[in-house]
């Protein structure tokens, strides 16, 4: 897998323009759910 062909960024702008709102919801519920795992093991 190449790591920098271009086409990375305009996947993003796609989907950011698409659906920024619910991607940046989904996103930050997955982080919260992360926290309350790693502070639940320590």
């Amino acid at each position: 897998a190449k790591s920098n062909d271009g086409e990375g960024p305009e996947l993003l702008r796609a989907t950011t323009s698409n659906s920024s709102s619910s991607h940046a919801e989904s996103l930050s519920t997955t982080l919260a759910e992360h926290r309350q795992h790693l502070a639940s093991i320590q």
